[in-house]
Parts: C-alpha cells; sequence; structure tokens
C-alpha cells in the first residue's frame, strides 16, 4: 500500500506544480490586462475631458486642434481596447457598450469635422461667379444633408448606449454630445432651408 502511494507521489506533485503554474499565469495575464484597460481609461479620459470644454461656436485653430486630439485619443482607447478584448475586469455588454460609446465619440467628432469644413465650403462660394457658385451651391446642399444624416444616426446610436453598463467616468462626454447633436441638427436645417433658396 505505502509503495503503491510511494508512486502517485511524483504525479501528485506534477499536478500540483502544474495547477499552481496555470493559476499564476492566469493571475499574471489579469494584471497585465488590467494594467491595459487602466490606460485605455487614463487616455479616454484625457480625451473626455477635452471635448467637454470645446467651445463647439468658435471654429478657430485651437477648436480644430481640440477636435483632432481628442479623435486621435479616442481612436488609440478603441484600438486597445479591441487588442484587449472581453477580460474578467471588462466583459460582455459592458465590454460592448464602451466599445460602442469610444465609437460614438470618434464618429461625432468626425462629423463636427465635416460640418466646419461645410460651413467654409458654404461661405467660398459666395466669393464665385455665377457658374461655379450654381455648382458650388448643390455641393455644399449634398454635403449638409450627408451630414443631417449622419446625425441622425448619431441621435439613434448614442440613444442606444446603454450608461448603466458604462463607469460614470467616462458617460458625461456621451451626455454633451447628445446635447451637441441636438444643436447640430438644428443649425444644419437652417443652412439647407437658407441655401435652398439661391437655387
Amino acid at each position: 500500500m505505502r509503495s503503491s502511494f510511494s508512486n502517485f507521489l511524483p504525479i501528485i506533485a506534477v499536478i500540483i506544480l502544474v495547477a499552481v503554474s496555470i493559476t499564476s499565469g492566469c493571475s499574471s495575464q489579469d494584471e497585465a490586462n488590467n494594467a491595459t484597460l487602466g490606460e485605455i481609461n487614463s487616455i479616454e479620459k484625457l480625451a473626455d475631458n477635452r471635448l467637454i470644454a470645446i467651445d463647439f461656436t468658435t471654429q478657430d485653430e485651437i477648436f480644430y486642434s481640440q477636435l483632432e486630439a481628442s479623435g486621435a485619443q479616442y481612436k488609440e482607447a478603441l484600438d486597445m481596447l479591441y487588442g484587449l478584448g472581453p477580460t474578467f475586469y471588462l466583459e460582455g455588454y459592458g465590454y460592448e457598450a464602451r466599445i460602442k460609446s469610444l465609437q460614438f465619440k470618434i464618429d461625432f467628432l468626425d462629423v463636427c469635422s465635416e460640418l466646419a469644413a461645410a460651413d467654409e465650403d458654404a461661405k467660398a462660394i459666395f466669393q464665385t461667379s455665377t457658374p461655379e457658385f450654381r455648382t458650388g451651391l448643390v455641393e455644399v446642399l449634398n454635403d449638409y444633408q450627408n451630414i443631417r444624416q449622419r446625425i441622425l444616426f448619431l441621435q439613434v446610436m448614442g440613444g442606444d448606449i446603454d450608461k448603466n453598463l458604462i463607469n460614470s467616468d467616462y458617460t458625461q462626454a456621451i451626455s454633451v454630445i447628445r446635447g451637441e447633436l441636438d444643436v447640430m441638427l438644428e443649425s444644419v436645417d437652417s443652412r439647407i432651408s437658407v441655401l435652398a433658396e439661391y437655387r
């Protein structure tokens, strides 16, 4: 009996060592994932703070640089989150909500840039001759219509984000964006209405 037990001791020892090794490996991986998530959180928070402070009524160099900086940070955070995948610290619907919220913020800043560019084009066509004005007018109106559709899509997208699944540290910017989208839609409709009179 003792001899049989002695024969099993090395096997038991190997099993214990493997179990300890796996547990240690999982723990190290969890720590690495948590560190990566912490970096993502930090990057997104910096971008959120900048976005919340943006004056969307003033389209100057500072405005454009803020859009670019926050957009780059959101994209970096999103890429890192895709690379990380669902983890013990962020999984399932929470992970999906975080992905969606980052994409929402990126798309919003993209629409802001498009609207600013369309506004510049709209000003420029009034400095052109009649044939160029008519061509430019059609193009600018098309741009505004496309932007309008994107705003409507973002309004739906923003409404579908379950903020209860996201840490409140990252939801304030979502609320700001949703408010700005309402203002932008009203502003774009006004631009379309005014320019349509020149057709």
